[in-house]
Protein backbone atom coordinates (compact mmCIF):
# COMPACT_ATOMS: atom_id res chain seq x y z
CA UNK A 1 0.00 0.00 0.00
CA UNK A 2 1.36 3.41 -0.92
CA UNK A 3 1.11 6.47 1.24
CA UNK A 4 0.14 9.91 0.01
CA UNK A 5 3.74 11.16 -0.12
CA UNK A 6 5.27 8.22 -2.06
CA UNK A 7 3.66 8.93 -5.43
CA UNK A 8 4.74 12.61 -5.57
CA UNK A 9 8.22 11.55 -4.46
CA UNK A 10 8.52 9.01 -7.30
CA UNK A 11 7.28 11.58 -9.82
CA UNK A 12 9.74 14.21 -8.55
CA UNK A 13 12.69 11.80 -8.71
CA UNK A 14 11.71 10.73 -12.24
CA UNK A 15 11.49 14.34 -13.43
CA UNK A 16 14.89 15.19 -11.97
CA UNK A 17 16.46 12.10 -13.56
CA UNK A 18 15.00 12.78 -17.02
CA UNK A 19 15.78 16.50 -16.88
CA UNK A 20 19.38 15.79 -15.94
CA UNK A 21 19.79 13.42 -18.89
CA UNK A 22 18.38 15.83 -21.46
CA UNK A 23 20.42 18.74 -20.15
CA UNK A 24 23.60 16.70 -20.38
CA UNK A 25 22.78 15.66 -23.94
CA UNK A 26 22.09 19.24 -25.00
CA UNK A 27 25.30 20.40 -23.33
CA UNK A 28 27.36 17.74 -25.10
CA UNK A 29 25.80 18.66 -28.44
CA UNK A 30 26.49 22.36 -27.84
CA UNK A 31 30.08 21.56 -26.94
CA UNK A 32 30.53 19.51 -30.12
CA UNK A 33 29.09 22.31 -32.25
CA UNK A 34 31.34 24.88 -30.58
CA UNK A 35 34.45 22.76 -31.09
CA UNK A 36 33.66 22.01 -34.72
CA UNK A 37 32.80 25.59 -35.68
CA UNK A 38 35.91 26.88 -33.88
CA UNK A 39 38.14 24.40 -35.73
CA UNK A 40 36.73 25.51 -39.08
CA UNK A 41 36.92 29.20 -38.23
CA UNK A 42 40.56 28.75 -37.13
CA UNK A 43 41.39 27.02 -40.41
CA UNK A 44 39.76 29.89 -42.32
CA UNK A 45 41.76 32.44 -40.29
CA UNK A 46 44.98 30.58 -41.15
CA UNK A 47 44.28 30.90 -44.89
CA UNK A 48 45.96 34.14 -46.00
CA UNK A 49 43.69 34.71 -49.00
CA UNK A 50 40.45 34.53 -46.97
CA UNK A 51 38.94 37.30 -44.86
CA UNK A 52 37.62 34.97 -42.16
CA UNK A 53 36.00 37.87 -40.29
CA UNK A 54 33.48 38.12 -43.15
CA UNK A 55 32.46 34.45 -42.95
CA UNK A 56 29.94 33.03 -40.48
CA UNK A 57 30.31 29.34 -39.63
CA UNK A 58 27.21 27.58 -38.26
CA UNK A 59 25.92 24.05 -37.85
CA UNK A 60 22.25 23.86 -38.74
CA UNK A 61 20.33 20.56 -38.99
CA UNK A 62 23.62 18.65 -38.97
CA UNK A 63 24.90 20.65 -41.96
CA UNK A 64 27.88 22.99 -41.90
CA UNK A 65 26.72 26.35 -43.26
CA UNK A 66 29.17 29.00 -44.47
CA UNK A 67 27.58 32.39 -45.04
CA UNK A 68 28.81 35.92 -45.47
CA UNK A 69 31.06 37.54 -48.04
CA UNK A 70 34.26 36.63 -49.88
CA UNK A 71 36.39 38.71 -52.25
CA UNK A 72 36.38 36.30 -55.20
CA UNK A 73 35.21 32.96 -56.56
CA UNK A 74 38.68 31.65 -55.75
CA UNK A 75 38.25 32.66 -52.08
CA UNK A 76 34.83 31.03 -52.05
CA UNK A 77 36.22 27.78 -53.44
CA UNK A 78 39.09 27.82 -50.94
CA UNK A 79 36.76 28.46 -47.97
CA UNK A 80 34.48 25.61 -49.04
CA UNK A 81 37.47 23.32 -49.57
CA UNK A 82 38.80 24.11 -46.09
CA UNK A 83 35.41 23.48 -44.49
CA UNK A 84 35.05 20.20 -46.36
CA UNK A 85 38.54 19.09 -45.33
CA UNK A 86 38.09 19.97 -41.63
CA UNK A 87 34.51 18.73 -41.15
CA UNK A 88 32.69 15.47 -41.83
CA UNK A 89 29.39 17.34 -42.19
CA UNK A 90 27.76 18.33 -45.47
CA UNK A 91 28.94 21.84 -46.35
CA UNK A 92 26.23 24.28 -47.43
CA UNK A 93 27.45 27.27 -49.45
CA UNK A 94 25.68 30.54 -48.69
CA UNK A 95 28.72 32.69 -49.44
CA UNK A 96 28.36 35.75 -51.64
CA UNK A 97 31.14 37.32 -53.70
CA UNK A 98 31.49 41.06 -52.99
Amino acid sequence: MTTDWQIPLVVAISLVAFTGCSTRSISQTSDRVAVETTEIKSALIDAPSIDAASILVEIIDNNLVLSGFVDSEQSRAEALNIADRVSDLVVVDKLKVK
